[in-house]
């Protein structure tokens, strides 16, 4: 069966990538969008607090306590901000769609920057709200409802889970101060 890009819709053919948890993995690769995407559609598993069951487990990957979760993406995030905001020296009003615990969110906060954060997992969504005390939606459409803007919007491996990226992208270029 010919597997289609979820961006351009061309046909795509398996391609064998090493994953986070240092384990191959057979993927749909479009040559044309050079993406990579699993077949799965996982946003239910997301909704429900089960993806790391399905993504993890699966992989006979044991799931790590939030603790141990938390400063693993805290480290990765230190990477990232020096990546993509080091030189930055404004305060930005940053988006992260897809935020998890909200690790790059608390870090990129620490730095001065005025942070909001879009999870469709309610349990992490909640933690991020109520134990980190940032502003986090459940659905896109809150955030176009409220109108609001953002110098910078990042998503950390979260679009191989949107069911149309190519409308999302576009909402979220609309977000784009």
């Amino acid at each position: 069966m010919d597997i289609k890009c979820l961006i351009c819709r061309k046909t795509t053919f398996k391609k064998k990538k090493l994953s986070r948890s240092d384990s191959f993995v057979n993927l749909n690769y479009c040559e044309n969008c050079d993406f990579l995407f699993s077949q799965a559609n996982k946003s239910k598993s997301l909704r429900s607090n089960n993806l790391d069951k399905t993504r993890l487990l699966e992989a006979g990957l044991k799931i790590p306590s939030l603790e141990v979760d938390f400063n693993n993406g805290s480290k990765q995030s230190k990477y990232y901000y020096k990546e993509y905001l080091g030189k930055s020296f404004k305060p930005l009003e940053i988006l992260e769609i897809g935020c998890s615990w909200g690790y790059f969110l608390d870090f990129a906060r620490s730095k001065g920057h005025f942070v909001t954060g879009l999870e469709i997992n309610q349990i992490r969504k909640k933690y991020i709200n109520e134990n980190l005390g940032i502003l986090c939606f459940g659905d896109i459409q809150e955030l176009i409802k409220d109108n609001k803007k953002f110098n910078k919007i990042f998503l950390f491996y979260v679009i191989e889970y949107i069911n149309h990226p190519e409308e999302y992208l576009i909402n979220l270029f609309n977000l784009l101060e």
